[in-house]
């Protein structure tokens, strides 16, 4: 395949962190083919970590690393330290290993997207695109550091619930309750 010149990602670095060495090489293929100039692997996390030394990265594309203690951990050290320059770094999930278990613990790790294995160059450019260009919202919580997880933008025209809404409605209804009691 051949490479896209002046591609949307030519001017992006991105690190593949996957412990797969063919797996890891065709997504870096991929990932040329697409246009990006500047593709860095790492094969384990502490190798990944050590790239965030030498290189400004712009997206982290990352597998689970089952035989490490945190098969995150890569991704909760740099969103989870407050001093880390890269806690609002898109990271887009690469694995085969997608039962709601697994993708429950890389949402809560706060993946900004998850591709499936084997991955296709259709799937790459999306999500990669996606996590890119179309970044959500970014959270900072007592137990959650990463993109909202509400993908959908809905107007809620529902009855009100949040607590708030709930002790202002009282509030205006004691209010005129008051208002109209008899003295």
């Amino acid at each position: 395949m051949e490479k896209m010149t002046d591609s949307l990602f030519s001017g992006y670095t991105v690190l593949v962190a996957d412990p797969d060495p063919g797996a890891r090489g065709l997504i870096c293929v991929g990932l040329k083919a697409i246009g990006f100039n500047t593709v860095i692997e790492a094969k384990t996390s502490v190798d990944a970590l050590k790239q965030f030394n030498r290189y400004h990265v712009d997206l982290l594309l990352l597998d689970f690393f089952p035989n490490e203690d945190d098969s995150l951990g890569v991704l909760n050290f740099i969103r989870r330290s407050p001093r880390s320059p890269y806690r609002q770094l898109p990271a887009v999930l690469c694995t085969g290993r997608t039962w709601p278990d697994e993708v429950s613990l890389a949402r809560d790790a706060g993946v900004s997207e998850i591709m499936s294995k084997p991955i296709t160059m259709t799937s790459l450019v999306k999500k990669v695109g996606s996590a890119l260009f179309n970044a959500r919202e970014f959270v900072v919580a007592e137990g959650y550091v990463g993109p909202c997880r509400r993908r959908l933008k809905k107007i809620y025209s529902g009855p009100l619930r949040r607590k708030e809404e709930l002790e202002a409605e009282a509030s205006e209804f004691l209010s005129d309750a008051q208002s109209h009691a008899p003295l």
